[in-house]
């Protein structure tokens, strides 16, 4: 399951155009928000994914995301994030749960982090692939939570040529790391910001989403639609989609797994 695992670690960077950072001196609110969206790997349907601004428990707000889908080779994989966050969009705590299953065979994986700014360390927990490990990471100066860089995007007055810096925790390679996003035209037929983002967590590999700045509709931003290259080839593309489409097959089977 080696290489599976490579390019589920890949997908999961999928996920790094909504992450970010900001200046610490604004203040941003996350409105409560559902939306559902479908995963396409080459151009066919492969999962869904829903994600969620509410209210947190240890912190005002809180986003939780969560895909279910099929990877080339034959693996299908579950996860759920947490992130909670303030205003200023520093993280308070994390969580996320992984299901993946091939051929008979699966593992869960679950990493716990909790920011401890009187100590200025991050205290992750990695519960990962049959070993235990307890980790504290120095905080840097300026970072954020992951799933908050659309809400800085969504505040701002885009225009060509901007860019964005953010520094946020990877909790694959275990350290803070940097990604930036450039704001290149927008595109008139999906009336939509074209955006490319890159990470240090994918070196060489440049995401395009095309988003729209906050509305009545959508406060928090809206994404048109996202893609990634992965490995071997491969691109995964997010879409949005209804709640009926995401239920199809898809939320329904997250519930029975219990994540």
């Amino acid at each position: 399951m080696a290489l599976s695992r490579r390019f589920f670690l890949a997908l999961l960077l999928s996920g790094a155009l909504l992450m970010g950072s900001a200046d610490a001196a604004v203040k941003y609110r996350a409105a409560p928000e559902v939306f559902w969206f479908s995963i396409f790997t080459n151009g066919k349907r492969s999962g869904f994914g829903r994600g969620e601004y509410t209210r947190g428990e240890a912190a005002p707000y809180q986003f939780q995301n969560l895909i279910l889908m099929d990877l080339p080779g034959g693996m299908r994989v579950a996860e759920r994030s947490w992130w909670e966050f303030e205003p200023d969009l520093k993280p308070a705590n994390f969580f996320r749960k992984t299901i993946a299953w091939k051929a008979g065979q699966s593992f869960t994986n679950t990493v716990d982090g909790l920011y401890d700014y009187p100590r200025k360390k991050l205290a992750v927990e990695y519960a990962e692939f049959g070993a235990n490990e307890k980790v504290d990471i120095d905080l840097p100066a300026n970072h954020v939570a992951r799933y908050t860089q659309n809400l800085v995007l969504a505040a701002s007055k885009l225009k060509p040529g901007m860019t964005f810096n953010f520094h946020t925790f990877s909790i694959k390679d275990r350290r803070f790391v940097d990604q930036q996003i450039k704001v290149k035209a927008f595109d008139k037929a999906l009336n939509a910001w074209r955006l490319e983002g890159t990470s240090e967590e994918a070196p060489g590999s440049v995401s395009t989403t095309w988003f729209q700045t906050a509305s009545a509709a959508h406060p928090n931003g809206w994404t048109v639609k996202s893609t990634q290259p992965a490995v071997n080839q491969f691109v995964i593309e997010l879409r949005p989609a209804s709640r009926a489409q995401a239920i199809e097959g898809y939320e329904k089977e997250a519930a029975a797994l219990g994540i």
